[in-house]
Parts: C-alpha cells; structure tokens; sequence
C-alpha cells in the first residue's frame, strides 16, 4: 500500500504534468512520432518513445540487430528539450530552436527514453542538455539544444 507520501507525489506529478500539456497545447508532430511524455518538474522532462518498425534506421543487412534512425532520435531530443523548457518559461513567453547538436554514441534499441534538463534559461535565449537511453539502459545519444524566448509567444 502506497504511504500519504507517496499518493501526494504522485499526485503532484500527474499535476505537473498535466500542466505542462496544457501550456504545451497542440502537438501534432510529437503525436505523430509516437512519442509520450512521462514526467515532468520545473527545469526538467522525460518523455518515451515507444518501438516502432518504422523508427528503425535504414541499411540492415539480415542478422542486424534494428536501431533507431538519428532523425527520430533528433526529433524526440528536440521535443523533450522544448517541453523542459516551457517548465521554466513565464506567462507569455513562447520558445523555438535555434540549434541542435546530438552526439551519437551507442545503438539506441528498443523503447527509448529521453531526459532533457535546462542548464541555462537567460533572458532571450535557453540551453537545454539532453540523453537518450535505449531499453538496455545504456545512454545511445546526448544533446544540446539552443532555444529562442519569445516574448508574447
């Protein structure tokens, strides 16, 4: 049986990140991918994306174990850096990337599972790091995001 504790933090959860949903608000392209998002605290999100056929990158050769293609890996990277960010952005601020960088490090098989935590939120700009781990737990990806602050954005 769960303590008080534990139901509170649960619940404080399921608010924040119902929270960020909302601010996020339409999100056709992350819906499309297939990605979900897991949790959420200011500065910091988790999001999965779940196996799909169509994630695997191309060129497999029969005996090849599938991984997931760079582009789908750069995609969910970019997303959870959006998402993490919007945890620390103020009323009426919006935000859009303005550079990506991922370091490829390891086949990333299986569900996969992004951190992305904001490391710098200035005035006008954001830095957001994020890592990619594939279902064996090992970190396949990591990346760093460049964000714009939009003001009445």
């Amino acid at each position: 049986m769960a303590s008080t504790e534990q139901m509170a933090q649960n619940n404080d959860d399921r608010v924040a990140l119902e929270t960020l949903l909302q601010r996020i608000g339409s999100r056709p392209f992350v819906e499309h991918l297939g990605a979900e998002f897991v949790s959420a605290e200011p500065g910091l999100v988790r999001m999965r994306l779940p196996w799909r056929a169509e994630h695997c990158r191309s060129g497999l050769r029969p005996g090849d174990a599938p991984s997931l293609h760079g582009g789908a890996a750069a995609s969910l990277a970019d997303a959870a850096a959006s998402a993490a960010l919007v945890t620390v952005l103020r009323e009426g601020e919006g935000r859009t990337t303005i550079d990506l960088m991922i370091h490829y490090l390891a086949p990333l098989r299986g569900e996969v599972m992004a951190e992305a935590r904001v490391r710098r939120r200035g005035g006008r700009t954001a830095i957001i790091d994020v890592e990619l781990c594939g279902e064996d737990g090992e970190t396949g990806a990591i990346a760093r995001a460049t964000f714009a602050i939009l003001k009445n954005g």
